[in-house]
């Protein structure tokens, strides 16, 4: 090893011995059925732990997360740290009548059963592990992982919509695209909701309606090019030319029923 790489490792070492994480001595460990493995060490209160996720195809993977251990009720215990914006649960620690067993939320996976793997337990370096920890937390690289991807996240939503929106023109035999106003979607409201559930309302309304109305109505909707979607007080459907213009709310309920008795009355 260089010189200047040995300066490296120590300087590490030295900042994590003075940061140290009081750590539990013995780790968890755990594999699941498409080989990824998880890593927890509980802190000596018990109130968070390090956890490390690998063998996923996610940048996530390798990434040592200070998590906090929150209750979800009952004898179920939530580690969350913060993504996108938000705090959301990777590892859910729960008791059953066979006793304690550990699930996993992962990226493209889904909701995963954890299995206790002793011989990766062994493995583990708890010493290693905080210094990599403090590393990846130096580079920035939990920050990054924390912060809202706002561009993401309307991307995603758009797409999402393209695909109802798709779906709705099969139906229909019509060419409807949907469009967002994201000036009227605040950063905290696309954390707390699902924009594309929001703002897919009317074409999944019109797609279910067109499998069941007759030529007439499918004629009226072949007129609409362009569905708004705005975020507002409550729920308002305007039809003006080829556009339809829906204002939206998070709290308002029925939204499709709205919709429906909207179009059914045109």
């Amino acid at each position: 090893m260089s010189r200047h790489a040995l300066a490296l490792f120590f300087g590490c070492l030295t900042a994590t011995t003075a940061s140290a994480i009081d750590l539990v001595k013995y780790p968890k460990a755990f594999t699941t059925s498409d080989g990824a493995e998880i890593v927890l060490v509980p802190t000596s209160e018990g109130d968070q732990a390090l956890l490390q996720v690998t063998g996923i195809n996610h940048p996530l993977d390798g990434v040592v997360f200070l998590s906090d251990i929150v209750s979800r009720g009952g004898d179920t215990k939530a580690y969350q740290f913060q993504r996108d914006g938000e705090y959301l649960a990777l590892v859910l620690r729960q008791k059953g009548w066979r006793g304690e067993y550990f699930e996993a939320f992962l990226p493209d996976q889904g909701r995963v059963s954890l299995y206790p793997d002793e011989d990766l337990q062994n493995e583990v370096d708890l010493q290693s592990l905080q210094v990599l920890y403090h590393q990846q937390m130096e580079e920035g690289i939990q920050a990054e992982i924390a912060r809202f991807d706002r561009d993401g996240n309307e991307e995603e939503a758009e797409h999402i919509l393209e695909e109802m929106d798709s779906d709705a023109n099969t139906s229909c035999d019509s060419d409807i695209i949907t469009e967002v106003d994201w000036d009227t979607v605040s950063d905290d409201l696309m954390i707390a909701i699902n924009v594309s559930g929001y703002c897919g309302v009317v074409v999944t309304e019109l797609e279910s309606m067109c499998k069941d109305s007759d030529d007439a109505f499918k004629n009226m909707v072949q007129q609409i090019e362009t569905v708004t979607c705005q975020f507002g007080d409550r729920l308002k459907l305007e039809m003006d030319g080829d556009e339809v213009v829906f204002t939206t709310n998070k709290d308002e309920p029925r939204q499709r029923n709205f919709a429906n008795a909207y179009f059914r009355n045109l």
